[in-house]
């Protein structure tokens, strides 16, 4: 075992699952994942069908179960530089992870396989995907590593895909530095396996003048949880951590935020969206922090969800821990229904009632995909029409006059 693996499984063993008695996880119980055996890695199910090849982004690098396959990836441009994870990169670029953070450390002591990704200084990057699919039943640790140089630019798009119905678990990390200047969009998509549990984190650290957005989108899997933790270090660093997560059955699906604003004339925006139907089961937490020194700093947190059933469950939770007086910050949060009005006059002209309901699901859906990088925005919205049984939504809905649900 390497340094870093050696070091990282130590921590582990100290610090074990999180519970439930931790704010962070507190709606998130680890118990059903203790059985596992986390060194295993995936039993490779069936072969990836060629329908979903077919289907999948450009450029892109693939991983299945757990293991890259040049086979399915397709290279990026020259100028974004792509090595393995192997062991000697990683110890190279063990990164500065939160000690107490016992999840992360697991995925460093058994890290199945990973990439590590640089931008030379200036230079714009254009766009890749990294596709993780799981076929089989198992445990699988996957890591990115992303260094923008100065004024270098990114965008990056993470899509996780289940295929049948195994048991398994994706323990997914991703470190984020973004130098003076730099700019990167992140958008991840997870459609996990009816019995697939996901777990995402996401640590950046944004320089001087540097820009930050990302867009989480999650639509299926047993239980997700996704945790994104952002540093503004730098004069005029910006953030834009978005997302919306759409659950039925019983999926679990939770989503944690973290931005510190360290430094004074910085700025961050949140805005997430939920849909939960059936027995489903979701929720934001979301904190940021303006340090005492990080004077005319802007801040804004919103969170909407919609409950389509009443066995539904929400939470909603966005913190503001302020300690300096000259800043502007706003949160909120909303809890609510379909408009029966809006329903009503949907079907006085003609519309079926199940179709005059998708279509105010998918106007609501609709505005929170506007947050999504504009080069990914297809690739989620067609995700988002598989889960809506690919319903038509009119181009005039876009004001919100239609949908705005709640």
């Amino acid at each position: 075992m390497t340094r870093t693996r050696a070091a990282a499984w130590e921590r582990w063993q100290q610090l074990g699952w999180p519970t439930t008695h931790s704010e962070a996880w507190r709606n998130f119980s680890t118990k059903p994942l203790h059985e596992l055996d986390l060194a295993g890695g995936i039993v490779a199910g069936s072969a990836v069908p060629q329908s979903v090849v077919a289907a999948l982004p450009s450029p892109r690098a693939v991983f299945v179960d757990g293991r890259y396959s040049a086979v399915l990836s397709v290279a990026s441009e020259a100028s974004i530089q792509v090595q393995r994870l192997t062991d000697e990169v990683a110890d190279r670029i063990a990164g500065t992870v939160a000690p107490d953070d016992a999840i992360e450390s697991m995925n460093r002591a058994l890290l199945s396989d990973g990439l590590a990704l640089s931008v030379p200084a200036g230079v714009e990057a254009g766009t890749l995907h990294i596709v993780h699919i799981v076929t089989g039943k198992g445990v699988a640790h996957l890591r990115v590593v992303v260094t923008l140089a100065d004024a270098a630019s990114l965008t990056l798009g993470q899509l996780h895909i289940g295929l049948g119905d195994g048991v398994y678990l994706v323990n997914a990390v991703t470190e984020v530095t973004l130098a003076t200047g730099a700019s990167l969009e992140l958008g991840k998509c997870v459609r996990e396996g009816a019995n697939g549990v996901h777990l995402d984190a996401v640590h950046v650290s944004v320089g001087p003048n540097a820009s930050f957005e990302s867009f989480s989108l999650a639509l299926s899997g047993a239980r997700t949880r996704t945790a994104i933790t952002v540093s503004l270090d730098g004069a005029h660093a910006s953030a834009d951590v978005d997302g919306l997560y759409f659950g039925k059955g019983r999926a679990k699906l939770d989503h944690v935020t973290d931005i510190k604003h360290a430094v004074g004339d910085t700025r961050s925006s949140e805005t997430w969206a939920g849909v939960l139907d059936e027995r489903a089961e979701g929720g934001f937490q979301g904190v940021i922090r303006i340090a005492k020194d990080a004077a005319r700093s802007a801040t804004r947190q919103l969170t909407r969800t919609l409950l389509l059933s009443n066995d539904a469950e929400a939470h909603a939770k966005p913190e503001l821990h302020i300690d300096c007086d000259d800043v502007t910050a706003t949160h909120g949060a909303t809890i609510g229904q379909l408009d029966p009005i809006e329903q009503f006059y949907l079907e006085s002209r003609g519309i079926l009632p199940d179709d005059a309901r998708r279509m105010l699901i998918r106007a609501f859906v609709a505005k929170a995909l506007k947050l999504a990088p504009a080069s990914l925005r297809a690739t989620f919205d067609a995700a988002v029409g598989a889960e809506l049984g690919e319903v038509a939504v009119a181009d005039d809905n876009e004001d919100g006059e239609i949908g705005d649900g709640v």
